[in-house]
This record gives C-alpha cells, sequence and structure tokens, in this order.
C-alpha cells in the first residue's frame, strides 16, 4: 500500500466514525501507524495489546514482537531486548510467536517441517555487558549432532575483505544450494559443502554483515560454516568442527567433474612435487572447483569432504581413513 493510500485510509476511518475497540482492531490500528511511520503511536498500541489480557494470546505475542522491532528501530535497545525476552517468558509453548520472534531476531525462518522439528528448542540470548549500553538479542539454533541447549559452534569467522558489501535479501522458500553460489559471488571465497548439507527457508536481511547472515540461514537449518583461508566450510558441526591446518603450499586452480578420487589425490601430491599413497580399497569421484587455493589445502579439503584423513612422511602423501 502507498503512503498516500494509507492516508486516504486513515481518512475514512476517521470519517465513519470507526473506533478500535477489539484488540484486533488496534493491532489493525498500530500496524497503520507504524506503517505511516508514525512510531510513538504504534509502539503505544502494541504495548497496549501487548498487555491487555482480554487480547487473545497470539495476538499479545505478536505484538511484543512487533514492538520489540519498532523500539529496536529507533535505538531503544534495552527495551526491544525486554520485549523480545517477553515473549519467550510469556508465549514459549507458542509455535507461532516463537516463530514470529525468530524471524524478528535472526531474518531467518526455516521450512515448516524443520520448524515443527525444532521450535520447542530454540532459545534467545541477549549478549549483554555491564558498559554496553547496546543489548543484543540472538537466537541459538539446535545444531545437527549437537544435544539440545548446546551454543552455536560460532560466527562463519573472519572479516571478509573490506570492499564486501552488507547483504540485503529477500527471499522465500529459498535452496540453500543457490544462496551458496549467491555468496561465494559476493565474497569471492571458495564454498565448499559438506555431504548431504541441503535444506530451504526464508530469510529477510536489510544490510547485514555476511557473516552473520550465512551463520543465521546456516544455523536455522543445523548446519555451522567455518572460514579458512580462501574457504568457506560448511556442513554439521562435528564434521568441520576441527583445529585448522597451516597452509603453506602455491596456489592452484582446479575443476574437477566426476573425476576418480584416487586419481585426483596423486595430482594434488604432484602439485605439490610428492607422491601420493593412497590406502587401499579408497575409492569415489570428485566434483569440486576450487580458485587460488594452496595446494595441500586442496587436498585436505578432497579428504575432508570424503571422511578421509592425510599426513606428509618425507616426499610422500599418505591418505588413509580417518579413525572413527
Amino acid at each position: 500500500m502507498t503512503t498516500s493510500a494509507m492516508w486516504v485510509l486513515t481518512a475514512a476511518l476517521v470519517a465513519v466514525g470507526v473506533r478500535a475497540d477489539g484488540p484486533e482492531d488496534r493491532m489493525t490500528e498500530a500496524k497503520l501507524q507504524a506503517d505511516l511511520g508514525n512510531r510513538k503511536q504504534a509502539a503505544e498500541g502494541f504495548a497496549r495489546i501487548a498487555d491487555d489480557p482480554s487480547a487473545p494470546a497470539t495476538l499479545r505475542a505478536e505484538a511484543l514482537v512487533r514492538l520489540g522491532v519498532g523500539q529496536r528501530a529507533v535505538g531503544d535497545w534495552r527495551g526491544s531486548a525486554a520485549s523480545f525476552q517477553r515473549v519467550m517468558t510469556e508465549h514459549a509453548d507458542d509455535s507461532e510467536a516463537v516463530r514470529l520472534l525468530a524471524e524478528a531476531v535472526s531474518g531467518v525462518s526455516p521450512d515448516s517441517a524443520r520448524w515443527e522439528q525444532i521450535w520447542r528448542d530454540v532459545r534467545l540470548v541477549i549478549d549483554s555487558t555491564a558498559a554496553s549500553p547496546k543489548p543484543t538479542p540472538r537466537i541459538v539454533w539446535p545444531m545437527k549432532g549437537r544435544a539440545p541447549g548446546e551454543d552455536r559452534l560460532g560466527p562463519c569467522g573472519s572479516t571478509p575483505p573490506m570492499s564486501t558489501p552488507p547483504v540485503s535479501l529477500d527471499m522465500k522458500d529459498a535452496n540453500l544450494g543457490d544462496v551458496f553460489r549467491l555468496f561465494a559471488d559476493i565474497t569471492g571465497l571458495n564454498v565448499v559443502v559438506m555431504p548431504g548439507v541441503n535444506g530451504r527457508f526464508s530469510v529477510h536481511f536489510d544490510n547485514t554483515p555476511w557473516p552473520q547472515a550465512m551463520e543465521n540461514m546456516l544455523a536455522s537449518l543445523g548446519y555451522a560454516c567455518q572460514v579458512d583461508g580462501p574457504v568457506l566450510l560448511v556442513g554439521e558441526p562435528a564434521a568441520i568442527s576441527r583445529a585448522k591446518r597451516a597452509f603453506a603450499g602455491p596456489p592452484i586452480t582446479v575443476d574437477y567433474r566426476e573425476q576418480d578420487l584416487v586419481e585426483v589425490f596423486h595430482s594434488l601430491a604432484r602439485a605439490g612435487g610428492l607422491q601420493a599413497d593412497v590406502q587401499p580399497g579408497i575409492s569415489g569421484h570428485v566434483t569440486l572447483r576450487l580458485a587460488e587455493v594452496p595446494w595441500d589445502q586442496a587436498l585436505d579439503i578432497v579428504a575432508l569432504v570424503n571422511g578421509l584423513g592425510w599426513q606428509k612422511s618425507g616426499n610422500v602423501v599418505r591418505v588413509s581413513r580417518r579413525e572413527p
């Protein structure tokens, strides 16, 4: 609705003497004030609904979320955090209320099947210190392979190049694979995805730093990410939570399409002036593209996504199955 149309609607309501007597009417009026940019009036309306015991619980929860969003928009960080916290305190048993809160705080909503599985384990955390005037709410999503209540693995990692712009996205039922391609273009990183990673979600980001955006999207589906030099690793936390290795080989670019796994190890070892010794019985195919990645990191990635390990012994790279 355009601004002029909303003003016409407001005038029409006044002209016919319509009064916002019920909670639903007051919600409609508060939303209209928010759309018109009358933030003070909108906030007052949402606050009255949130505190009205005669209003339906779902309406009170929505009013609290909208109040928190409005307070955040005008820089009332403490008021916003308090409103969001009330949603979890007063409406934690309402799936739709928790979903509205998660969308408002994280900008992400996973598909309905995933949501039904996890919503009772979704948590709100307020990051705050005594010295900080800006308490920061965040959503902690349950992670695949981890017990409910365990915290996130951590942000995607290092800061991207300074020229990388913040992200503004508005997507419905987005496919995770499409987002990976988009982020590879935005950041210039090589996105490496562990086998089995998939999912759909809706997102709304407005000028959001890309690591935060990527982390929230992945976490809503139970995945984590880690930046290691020019590579962004994506997968279940247990699969990518490992000590980073120091890679010192010359950068190479590879583009494998269903290439024999053992041949790939021999090729990568030759790129480093070494020979490969691959444990008997290891087999498979590789589809992977990497640009300007140290050769030993490329070898490490191929081993990682295939559940293998490797070590250098003299002028030989020994590849074997990883110990359980």
